[in-house]
């Protein structure tokens, strides 16, 4: 046989393959549609949330080689440890009682700010899942390529993951946090809870801190902001 008729039957051999990563890759557009017309929509007044990452690895699988596939296929793995991980790691940081006051009194908001991190999750699966598809993997070593393992990211994914939520865990349970929590209090009362989400600390003479603290009870969920400086 022929090197051309060789490589004829290795396209024949590829093509249902591939084919499985365009569907899998509209699937991903689509989403990533969805992604990017949330970005603009809740983007405040004024400024442009252009969130195209989606849009990008979903044409990179209708349009990509086996080789590119394969690098595709690693990331998505990687990404969807992170998140499942992260996503999990969120209920040891958040306090769950914020949690479920903030889905009893602000329902359509708490849907609204979870579908970022829902469609993210979403085009890392589908990634992943359809990229490692028996059929695709067969096909890559039938080219002659070395079929990656899908351990590797996926433990480095939730390594890292693990690891980001720990530091987030120390970082919004330090003093320079629960100062930022007493200050809240001081001001609402002892009605309210307090749990501090976000902390940034600028180095310098003096150092400044700016922090928000989240403050609910039975009534309403509040965010307030605190800056000091040491």
């Amino acid at each position: 046989m022929s090197a051309q008729e060789q490589d004829h039957e290795q396209g024949q051999a590829l093509d249902p393959a591939l084919t499985l990563a365009k569907r899998a890759g509209l699937l991903v557009i689509a989403l990533g549609i969805v992604d990017t017309i949330h970005g603009m929509v809740s983007a405040p007044e004024g400024t442009l949330y252009f969130r195209i990452g989606g849009l990008v690895v979903g044409l990179l699988m209708l349009f990509g080689g086996l080789r590119i596939l394969a690098i595709v296929r690693w990331l998505a793995l990687l990404s969807a440890a992170v998140l499942l991980t992260g996503l999990l790691g969120s209920f040891f940081v958040v306090p769950v009682g914020l949690t479920l006051a903030q889905i009893r009194l602000y329902p359509m908001a708490f849907a609204a700010a979870c579908i970022p991190g829902a469609v993210s999750i979403a085009i890392a699966l589908v990634a992943a899942v359809r990229l490692s598809h028996p059929q695709l993997l067969a096909a890559r070593a039938r080219a002659g390529r070395t079929v990656h393992s899908a351990r590797i990211p996926l433990v480095l994914g939730t390594v890292l993951a693990i690891g980001s939520t720990y530091f987030e865990y120390r970082m919004l349970d330090s003093e320079a946090a629960q100062k930022a929590r007493r200050a809240v209090a001081e001001k609402l009362g002892p009605d309210h809870k307090y749990f501090t989400n976000s902390l940034n600390k600028t180095i310098g003479t003096p150092t400044k801190y700016s922090a928000t603290v989240q403050a609910w009870n039975d009534q309403e969920v509040r965010t307030v902001p605190v800056r000091w400086e040491e």
